[in-house]
């Protein structure tokens, strides 16, 4: 990839060069100009220094080999050298992670008021989204506060210059010829759900059951009463009374208009979750049975679900059942941290769709997130962002934290908070599994132990040395898949690092108690950065009988978790040797529950899921082809997050993905190219399953790289956490016939159903939930326009600079300027959401139905269809047609 930086200076007032001042961007560079600067004039150059960042392009060197130009972010981490650029005088160094710095020496040019200096670089693999690049670059010198240079301020990224031609929003040419942005006439095609018929989908997740289906219906509104006589539904009936407005009475009501809440065992089923739910519009009574009150709550929301449609409740009786007991969100607090009310506000919209695990990543490399009792310094530094090359105050910015501690770099859950998450996730039926990475990505535990050993040495040597994850006397050199060099990982042959282990898990556990008891500790255990420990004084009697040092911290840490009778959680690759086939279970002596993640297909890791789950392990699928909703949801560089397992992951795609055969997920590659499901050439095959009752549910995740406000988190997050509801809870007939015809009509059913009822519920609870742009043609001089669900509308900006409903069609003449886009949601309470604007050249023309057909039939050719006509990314359903003469002379 080849970035162009250039740096102008705003005002006319002349800056003089000093030594010292360094402008740094914790994503890609920093850069230092010529005696040590007053801070007064840090403050100017933050204030007046103008930044722009421009991808030229993403390409492979000759088109012919994988080999890519120079990466500058690799060669400098494993080198720890730096590289000239003669022509400016300066050098680029690798500090740490994704913090770079360029440094002058003699002969560098200063920057005159209103000039510019501009320079190339280059870094691996490549950029083809906005977000790819961080904010709030900064500027400092020694003994003078950091400023962040306003140009790079706030998560707008305005600095970064457009992607405007395929070379820059491409990953390589010729491999990556799938993905390019929809225009709005691709999206015309795409866009087959909004076409005017009703939708008989009146629940979201689908029940596994006939739906109520009666002649006869009632409407219960604020006049209804509920009722139990069983004291374990107390808190289910105050539930009720809080979401409908009814109120909580200790009689059966003979009148009716009642809400009846009864515990009792169901036939043909042992399920806790299972439900019954009983309309009775005659006699204005519904009732809500079940052997658990997890099965009241799930019926509660049924419930719920057809009440908020506003409409009458159709009468009968509806027994319902989940398709995995395990339906989880996780949601990364580590990278970039989110507030306790942010989480809250999650749990209720997941209560509200019958997902029931939140699993919480609270610490990485970029920070740690829960205050523990005794060890202050884990919050006081490690979960602090900021510019402070000891460490000893807080860890090294990353991601576009900045250089202090006002962004969501930092921040933590104390006691109180995380005991308030829990008690508002008990009240939900949700079950929270902490997640504390170790032993690698602990660069901020290791950081902070190393500040408690700093504080207490010459006072008090056994505090010091208590909990120390680091041993002194390790050389050891390596590089995490951050880019973070050393440190980062705790020593697995000291005794104070299971000393640390079990004070941590302790500590947890007493937070649950007596809210929710704890039943899974995660310690991730994935991406231990290899080479680790090698030169550890520590190890080296473990070195010298070859003991494989990970496998023995994993080991160590399940005989804890034993002893303090959880279940020990991880990551695929934490139960896993070099060869990344797992360990022994029986050897392991736990329980594990395991979130298996990897399934790229052509790296030949579809198998891992099976491999686990027949060797004993209790699977979750976590499949990051379609289950990592921080992916984009399109291919299109203004829409963010990262693209390492898929170019873009759309609502469409979680909702298609098929729990019960993940050999069917493996449909195309990273390029879009179509692979033959499992087992490619030079691979070994997929294994069967069999112990299928080992796969015990599936989760979707949100990693927060790149997701920095809530608001981004909301947008990442739905409405694609609502198809991960459906296929957890409910199994599609075409996902055993295989009918991509009855998937297409499935999806749009259930996207109707999200367009009229699920988004106008999240409209109401405020949530900031993705609004794609519109689909739009011209023909015959009118514009016609789509929009992705129901109740959505396209509008485009006119003459005046107002924007006006295009309706079913607007006329427009023989336009052949570009016109701007966007769509509105239906207003809420005088509120409406907006997509991102788009451009629409009326002079586009897309292939043919012939010729998208003849790609598809090549593509079913190539092996790629495990479904019959299945699509690759972008491509259009079946039955839709492109219309005519859509490019106007």
């Amino acid at each position: 990839m080849l970035n162009a930086n250039v740096f102008t200076t705003k005002n006319a007032v002349a800056q003089p060069r000093k030594a010292g001042l360094s402008v740094y961007n914790v994503a890609h560079m920093a850069t230092t100009f010529g005696q040590v600067p007053t801070q007064q004039e840090v403050d100017y150059i933050s204030e007046n220094l103008d930044i722009k960042y421009e991808v030229l392009y993403n390409r492979i060197i000759n088109g012919t080999t994988w080999r890519y130009i120079l990466s500058v972010q690799r060669e400098l981490a494993e080198t720890g050298g730096a590289i000239l650029f003669p022509t400016l005088n300066a050098t680029f160094v690798h500090i740490q992670g994704c913090m770079f710095k360029m440094t002058p020496y003699s002969g560098f040019q200063p920057i005159a008021p209103g000039q510019s200096m501009s320079f190339n670089i280059t870094s691996q693999p490549w950029s083809v989204a906005r977000s790819d690049v961080m904010p709030n670059w900064y500027v400092g010198g020694s003994n003078r506060q950091t400023k962040v240079v306003k140009s790079t301020a706030g998560n707008s990224l305005s600095f970064v210059e457009p992607f405007d031609n395929p070379e820059k929003w491409k990953r390589a040419i010729p491999e990556d010829l799938v993905f390019d942005p929809f225009p709005p006439q691709f999206r015309y095609q795409l866009n087959t759900i909004n076409d005017g018929t009703p939708t008989n989908k009146l629940v979201i997740p689908t029940p596994n059951g006939n739906m109520l289906k009666g002649q006869a219906n009632v409407k219960v509104d604020k006049t209804w009463a509920v009722f139990t006589n069983n004291a374990d539904l107390k808190p289910a009936a105050q539930y009720l009374k809080e979401k409908l407005g009814v109120k909580v009475v200790n009689r059966n009501p003979a009148g009716g208009k009642a809400i009846i809440l009864r515990k009792q065992a169901l036939p043909q089923t042992t399920s806790p979750e299972a439900y019954r739910l009983q309309v009775q519009p005659n006699a204005r009574k519904v009732t809500i049975t079940s052997p658990d009150p997890k099965g009241i709550f799930n019926g509660i929301q049924t419930l719920r679900s057809l009440v908020d449609n506003d409409k009458p409740i159709p009468g009968g009786t509806l027994n319902d059942l989940p398709r995995f007991h395990y339906r989880g969100v996780h949601i990364d607090v580590a990278r970039n941290f989110m507030p306790a009310n942010q989480i809250i506000k999650m749990i209720d919209a997941m209560a509200m769709y019958k997902l029931n695990k939140l699993h919480l990543h609270l610490s990485d490399d970029e920070g740690w997130r829960l205050d523990i009792p005794g060890i202050p310094e884990l919050v006081e530094i490690g979960s602090k962002r900021c510019h402070d090359p000891t460490q000893t105050k807080c860890i090294w910015p990353q991601l576009g934290s900045g250089p202090d501690t006002s962004t969501s770099g930092s921040g933590h859950f104390s006691v109180a908070d995380y005991k308030r998450i829990l008690t508002h996730a008990n009240k939900n039926q949700i079950e929270v599994i902490p997640e504390l990475e170790m032993p690698g990505r602990s660069r901020p535990a290791v950081a902070a132990m190393e500040a408690r050993f700093l504080k207490y040495y010459s006072t008090n040597v056994t505090l010091a040395t208590q909990y120390r994850l680091f041993d002194q006397n390790d050389t050891t050199n390596y590089l995490s898949r951050s880019t973070l060099t050393k440190n980062g990982a705790m020593n697995p042959c000291m005794q104070s690092t299971y000393d640390f282990v079990k004070k941590i898990m302790t500590e947890v556990i007493k937070m649950h108690k007596d809210i929710q008891p704890l039943r899974v500790f995660h310690f991730g255990g994935d991406e231990a950065p290899p080479g680790s420990w090698v030169n550890s004084t520590a190890c080296s009697d473990h070195q010298s009988h070859n003991v494989d040092l990970k496998r023995f911290f994993t080991f160590q840490v399940a005989q804890l978790a034993r002893t303090l009778g959880v279940v020990l959680g991880a990551w695929e690759d934490g139960v896993a040797g070099p060869t990344g086939f797992p360990y022994n279970l029986t050897q392991l002596g736990a329980v594990t529950q395991v979130n298996a993640w990897n399934n790229i297909g052509e790296y030949g890791f579809a198998r891992r899921a099976y491999d686990l789950a027949n060797l004993g392990y209790q699977v979750v699928l976590s499949s990051a082809t379609h289950l990592f909703i921080d992916h984009p949801q399109e291919p299109d560089p203004e829409e963010p997050g990262y693209y390492w397992a898929t170019r873009f992951t759309n609502t469409s795609r979680v909702f298609k993905y098929i729990p019960g055969n993940i050999t069917l997920n493996n449909d195309y590659g990273i390029f879009g190219q179509p692979l033959p499901g499992c087992g490619l050439p030079g691979l070994p095959p997929c294994p069967e399953l069999t112990k299928p009752q080992n796969i015990i549910g599936m989760q979707c995740q949100l990693w927060s790289e790149v997701i920095r406000t809530p608001g981004l988190l909301e947008y990442q997050a739905f409405p694609r956490l609502l198809a991960c509801a459906e296929r957890a809870w409910h199994k599609a007939t075409w996902e055993t016939s295989l009918s991509e015809t009855a998937m297409w009509a499935d999806y749009a059913n259930f996207g109707k159903a999200l367009g009229t009822k699920g988004l106008p519920r999240l409209d109401k609870m405020g949530f900031q939930y993705r609004v794609a742009p519109p689909g739009a043609i011209i023909r015959n001089g009118y514009l016609m326009a789509n929009t992705e669900f129901p109740t959505q509308v396209a509008q485009v900006l006119t003459n005046n600079g107002s924007y006006v409903d295009v309706g079913s069609q607007l006329y427009v003449g023989h336009v052949r300027t570009p016109l701007t886009l966007r769509t509105r949601t239906k207003a809420i309470n005088g509120v409406s959401k907006y997509s991102r604007n788009v451009l629409m050249d009326p002079t586009l023309v897309l292939p043919t139905p012939a010729e998208i057909a003849a790609a598809n039939a090549m593509q079913r050719q190539a092996g790629g269809a495990q479904m019959q006509g299945q699509m690759l990314p972008g491509q259009m359903p079946p039955g839709r047609q492109q219309a005519p003469s859509m490019a106007m002379a």
